[in-house]
């Protein structure tokens, strides 16, 4: 019994459209006795008919149904973790996924959003992934007693962890820059901005002068530094201390603008109390949620994720 139903199950499309097509031709031709039959040979026909059409239909149903299975089983093939990656055209990948799901939102600037998405918040071409758990800490003081000259010094120390995307040796630079005077000569640029402390999972970098860089240029004095994390591992503590001077009648803020995806960021400050300090939020989704303020003594953090080129602008006005 039980072989009789598999088979039932298995060839029963096939059978129902055997019979159908039997019963049509002996009602079509009317076989020996059945042609004193008319009416029985035409019911005979139709009942034919339906039987060879419901065989047909179930078996073109039965192939759309293992069409289906199939392609779902092939797409859970394609899109997993394990196929997607061992493909080397991922990037293509992502390109016209992102591309079609763009162009159905925004028809007429698809392109060049896609365009900014990879070539300005997420470049590809640099083995630094992104920052996490940034604190920076800053300390404001006037360069002389009277502050007459509104010339502060700001001792600026920022200690975070740099994610790679692979263990190759990687350059880790940062960039420094201060408004100050165009006639300013260039054996005193050192005197304006300079590197304090610097160091590389507790390995210090200040030693290393060939990493450090001072130019000027149109009234902006500029220091960059290009330490190599030595590769070997996908996470580096980075240290790194700046003293600089800012004349602020001229350069009255801070502006510090992300180089690559930050996660969480905290910026504390100490200041004279003569001193105003307000920080702003540059092109990030939320802004720096205050944590305490004092006459001279501040903090802001920030939960989430900030993207390149976003960050904070910081302003001193003296009161």
């Amino acid at each position: 019994m039980e072989q009789i139903k598999k088979f039932v199950m298995k060839y029963g499309i096939f059978l129902l459209f055997a019979v159908g097509i039997l019963f049509y031709i002996l009602g079509l031709f009317k076989y020996g006795v059945l042609a004193n039959y008319p009416n029985f040979c035409e019911i005979l026909k139709k009942t034919g008919e339906i039987l060879a059409i419901s065989g047909v239909t179930s078996s073109v149903l039965r192939i759309i149904q293992y069409n289906r299975i199939y392609q779902k089983a092939l797409e859970d093939v394609i899109y997993s973790k394990t196929f997607l990656s061992k493909r080397s055209d991922l990037i293509d990948i992502w390109k016209n996924v992102s591309a079609n799901l763009f162009e159905s939102r925004f028809p007429e600037i698809h392109t060049p959003l896609l365009m900014l998405i990879i070539d300005k918040y997420f470049p590809i071409n640099n083995n630094v992934s992104y920052y996490t758990d940034v604190k920076q800490y800053l300390c404001v003081r006037w360069k002389d007693e009277n502050c007459e000259d509104n010339i502060v010094e700001i001792e600026e120390k920022i200690d975070l962890v740099v994610h790679t995307v692979n263990t190759d040796k990687t350059t880790y630079g940062t960039r420094h820059a201060v408004i100050f005077d165009e006639d300013l000569e260039e054996d005193k640029l050192k005197e304006i901005i300079d590197v304090v402390s610097y160091s590389v999972d507790d390995r210090s970098c200040v030693g290393e002068s060939n990493i450090f860089s001072w130019k000027k240029e149109n009234g902006v004095v500029e220091f960059c530094s290009s330490a190599e994390l030595p590769g070997g591992k996908n996470e580096y503590h980075i240290v790194q201390e700046v003293r600089r001077i800012q004349n602020l009648n001229i350069d009255d803020f801070l502006n510090y603008s992300a180089r690559f995806l930050i996660w969480n960021m905290d910026v504390e400050i100490e200041h004279p109390a003569n001193l105003k300090v307000e920080l702003f939020g540059s092109g990030t989704v939320k802004p720096f949620v205050p944590m305490y303020e004092k006459v001279n003594h501040k903090r802001w953090t920030y939960k989430g994720l900030i993207l390149r080129k976003q960050g904070y602008t910081m302003t001193f006005n003296k009161v």
